[in-house]
């Protein structure tokens, strides 16, 4: 374990015992201290339903994210997990955030979004985003020796390097796929789809879906792609949309779409 992560660990222990348990809610899922925001990798691994999520422990701003963790059989009494990811590597210093899990190998596979900055020939600094795993028991998770394992340099070339986040991933047949949401200089507003046998290599296979009327917002964060009686569903959450009559006014929203996939083509209609 890291000593950035057993910090996190030890500081949500400490602090937790200065709010009284009447304070916290006794249904929804809070974080034991801190900032707490986008739900993750909510899943089934051994019989227990897991939910992490974004989390700052050290503030109750926005801050270097972590990845907290809870636990449950009923989906009503939740148990509080220690924190299972912490920024504490070259390529996630500057936070773990959004993603997904899966069980794989009889491990817990959690897939995030590490960033971190990266200086320019110009001596300019900008983000990058990439794609990384962590292995884990359903408790403790150590990350992959070879991390990123999908990074924006497999992405097309006008494809945005700085906005590529939040790893959605499935298996399907054999073959596991990772959705994950992008830009880029042409079409702002889109999902590129992954590919991988083995969770470790990856190559990329196509903009499953992109705002090709330029009406859809500028990035679209927290795709979700699935089938649903005889169609796919493609959700997700587009950043800085317009507002058209009474709808969209928040400028950030989440929305759906239906249509036609093809997985041997990876079209969606």
């Amino acid at each position: 374990m890291s000593e950035k992560l057993e910090k996190a660990r030890l500081y949500e222990i400490e602090e937790a015992k200065n709010i009284p348990q009447e304070e916290k809610p006794a249904f929804h899922v809070s974080a034991p201290v801190g900032w707490i925001n986008d739900p993750n990798g909510f899943s089934v691994f051994k019989g227990k339903v897991h939910l992490f999520y974004q989390y700052h422990p050290y503030s109750r701003d926005w801050g270097p994210m972590h990845w907290g963790h809870s636990v449950t059989e009923d989906m009503i009494r939740w148990e509080q997990l220690p924190a299972a990811l912490a920024p504490d590597q070259e390529y996630d210093r500057e936070g773990c955030f959004s993603g997904s899990a899966i069980e794989a190998d009889g491990k817990q596979a959690l897939i995030y979004t590490g960033v971190t900055t990266v200086k320019l020939p110009d001596g300019k600094e900008e983000v990058r985003q990439n794609q990384c795993i962590a292995w884990g028991d359903g408790k403790d998770y150590v990350k992959a020796e070879k991390n990123p394992v999908v990074t924006g340099d497999m992405l097309p070339e006008k494809c945005s390097r700085v906005d590529f986040r939040d790893p959605k991933i499935w298996e399907d047949n054999g073959t596991y796929h990772m959705l994950v949401g992008c830009r880029s200089e042409e079409i702002p507003g889109q999902v590129v789809l992954f590919s991988s046998k083995d969770l470790k290599e990856w190559k990329f296979e196509t903009i499953l879906a992109e705002n090709s009327t330029g009406e859809i917002g500028v990035m679209w964060e927290c795709p979700d792609f699935f089938p649903l009686g005889d169609k796919h569903v493609l959700i997700c959450s587009p950043q800085h949309m317009r507002a058209k009559g009474y709808e969209f006014h928040n400028g950030h929203n989440s929305l759906y779409f239906t249509g036609d996939y093809d997985s041997e083509k990876h079209t969606f209609e």
